[in-house]
């Protein structure tokens, strides 16, 4: 098997992202640079309340400025260790007695981590789940643990074998590229500049609220007007060659994903993520407008609702049986009652009969919306395995061309992740899958 930094798009990408993230990282200290630079001298006696000025920084106070790196990179990397620490987290590698209890195959999951990270020349320190109804996985850099993977049980849930297997050899391509470690580089520089551009508002704020006329309050309210502009305009600048690279370093993995696994496995991947993403939609849509809705209880229910399916009619007959089940458990636990399985069914079955009730009479005088079903993966597969094959890939890839709007979500490519289906035709082209003629 050839290497994949052989491979004519990887380097390109590779190039790409060595100077983006050159860029990236200049414009962060030139940005922490200028904010050192800027001067507030109150002097109430003129009209803007302080004399603003700028110039080179000499140096002074550079030991505060080690300091405040020092603090806010080891409360990043802390923080992600005790993030793992909590009890929602699983680990299965080193294996755990707590693994043991998971509905899950952690074996084959751990073992399939660790032979994809052995083949990338990639060392991988802890492994852990984590019960969460929205799929998910990150890998991330703790102190005194090292790099840590996180799956969430919703992505294991709708993901057959080969296409987790995609996704973890993606956050692997993640620690293979570093790109945790330059993260927290480039972001130290802009994160500490807010901090201290905020300490200047602050005491601009301080100024204004010391006016003694319209006019001291005009002016002074327009150089905070003036200095909140233009470090707007330069953040967004910043903002926008680090999405630049995000975007860059997202290619890069996915490509770690599909070469380490297949790109039949990563399309698969992205496909059911896009699946999952429009039936959560569908089933927040279903319950958001309703009266009396608990917008806690409705982020609860959502723990309810395992299904892939982005049919709005399925979303709409299911979602209240998920409320009114999260409904139930938050009173049970708030009472301190421990309520039998069948008792808890029973009632749900009691709710969603005198909800369907009240529904069909409050439906009785409205017109029918009609919802148009998302692109579904499904419709391809055509030997109905669950899984699409290379022609059924092909045939999708053919209808998407046709439709412009298949497999994009609300951010499109603006984001910080190319949207799903940018991605897929990146990895089409990229492994040679071409659509059906």
């Amino acid at each position: 098997m050839s290497r994949l930094q052989e491979h004519p798009t990887f380097k390109q990408l590779q190039t790409h992202r060595m100077l983006v993230g050159f860029l990236s990282m200049l414009l962060s200290i030139a940005t922490l640079y200028i904010v050192l630079g800027l001067s507030v001298n109150p002097d109430l006696n003129l009209p803007e309340g302080s004399r603003l000025a700028w110039g080179f920084w000499d140096g002074d106070g550079w030991w505060e400025v080690l300091l405040a790196f020092a603090f806010i990179g080891y409360s990043t990397f802390k923080a992600a260790g005790v993030m793992v620490e909590s009890d929602d987290m699983v680990c299965i590698y080193p294996p755990s007695e707590e693994a043991k209890e998971l509905a899950y195959d952690t074996d084959t999951i751990r073992e399939n981590t660790l032979r994809i990270a052995s083949e990338m020349g990639v060392s991988i320190e802890e492994i852990y789940i984590t019960e969460q109804s929205v799929p998910n996985a990150f890998a991330t850099f703790a102190l005194e643990r090292g790099d840590i993977m996180v799956l969430h049980t919703n992505l294991i849930d709708i993901m057959d074998e080969a296409s987790l297997n995609s996704i973890i050899a993606h956050e692997l391509g993640h620690m293979a590229g570093n790109d945790v470690m330059y993260k927290a580089g480039s972001m130290l520089p802009k994160n500490l500049a807010q901090i201290l551009l905020i300490l200047i508002y602050i005491k601009l704020f301080g100024i204004l609220l010391l006016s003694e006329s319209i006019s001291q309050v005009w002016w002074r309210s327009l150089e905070i007007v003036y200095v909140a502009a233009a470090a707007q305009i330069w953040l967004g600048l910043t903002s926008t060659i680090d999405m630049m690279y995000s975007r860059a370093k997202e290619k890069m993995a996915d490509m770690y994903g599909a070469f380490y696994s297949s790109v039949e496995a990563s399309i698969n991947s992205f496909v059911r993520l896009n699946a999952r993403s429009h039936a959560l939609e569908a089933f927040v849509d279903a319950l958001k407008d309703r009266k009396h809705v608990d917008a806690t209880i409705l982020a609860s229910a959502v723990d309810y609702f395992p299904y892939e399916n982005p049919n709005v009619e399925f979303v709409k007959e299911v979602a209240p049986k998920c409320y009114a089940q999260a409904h139930i458990k938050q009173l049970c636990k708030t009472l301190s009652i421990d309520l039998p399985a069948d008792i808890e069914s029973q009632m749900i079955e009691q709710l969603i009969s005198h909800h369907t009730t009240s529904e069909s009479e409050e439906a009785s005088g409205t017109p029918e919306e009609h919802n148009t079903t998302p692109f579904s993966w499904t419709v391809f597969d055509h030997n109905q395995d669950g899984v699409l094959q290379t022609r059924e890939i092909s045939d999708m890839l053919a209808a998407m061309q046709k439709n412009p709007t298949a497999l994009t979500d609300e951010e499109a490519d603006s984001g910080t992740h190319p949207s799903n289906r940018t991605r897929i035709f990146f990895l089409a082209k990229a492994f040679g899958l071409s659509p059906s003629t």
